[in-house]
């Protein structure tokens, strides 16, 4: 799952680029006669570039959200599995450091082999 979200990350970065070219490629094109600023052409090439930014923007906002509940519901998971191992409630540290040294799925593996 984490190359999943590197890749999506990459591929964000990539976007961003070319929105930035645009960017770039609006202010060279205010200098063609007839297209300078507060043109129609400057105002739709501006309203087009501003609304991809936008959505970026959105979509990004949601894929945060996604990884957030991905990540709260993998916490929860791993705090199950903790107490049915051990019948204790795991702190939230305990949580944190079994998800963070990739202890998480090697404790369940050596519980089970242990039994």
């Amino acid at each position: 799952m984490d190359k999943d979200v590197e890749q999506v990350l990459k591929r964000v970065k990539i976007i961003k680029g070319k929105l930035e070219a645009l960017e770039r490629s609006n202010a060279a094109n205010r200098n063609i006669p007839g297209c300078g600023p507060g043109s129609s052409a400057d105002r739709t090439r501006t309203s087009v570039v501003s609304g991809l930014g936008k959505k970026l923007k959105d979509m990004m906002d949601d894929f945060q959200g996604l990884r957030a509940r991905m990540q709260q519901e993998y916490k929860e998971t791993i705090e199950r599995r903790y107490f049915t191992i051990t019948g204790e409630k795991a702190d939230e540290d305990t949580i944190e450091n079994l998800i963070s040294s990739g202890e998480s799925e090697t404790f369940m593996q050596r519980a089970i082999q242990e039994q």
